[in-house]
């Protein structure tokens, strides 16, 4: 008997904890849902390169280029760079820190693309 008594309250108490969660769960959806509608993270079609070329000539047509680099103290694995340097290559700019574990996880990947596009 008192072992049909605790199964039945373990079984009421997971049933209550299920749909406490379930509540929980669609709760949370509903209020995300109206923080951030959804928006589609990556475009469903190619960014054709016409709008690219374009987009170029804007940001030309703006003066704005890229400045100078300041501050820099050490310089690895090349010697000093000057933005005319670089200009007409792809340049990826990545700041990160040591005591950063997800910065740290992006290596093996910035690895392979300068194995594979230097």
């Amino acid at each position: 008997m008192e072992k049909i008594s605790r199964r039945r309250r373990q079984l009421l108490l997971y049933l209550g904890l299920g749909v406490a969660g379930a509540g929980a769960a669609t709760a949370l959806s509903a209020v995300s849902r109206k923080a951030a509608p959804d928006v589609a993270i990556a475009p469903s079609q190619p960014f054709p390169l016409s709008n690219a070329a374009a987009t170029d000539s804007a940001l030309a047509a703006a003066g704005n280029g890229l400045p100078e680099f300041q501050g820099i103290s050490q310089w690895l694995n090349s010697a000093p760079l000057t933005v005319g340097d670089l200009k007409g290559n792809v340049v990826l700019v990545q700041f990160w820190t040591f005591a950063c574990i997800n910065c740290q996880r992006t290596l093996p990947s910035i690895v392979r693309w300068h194995q594979q596009y230097a």
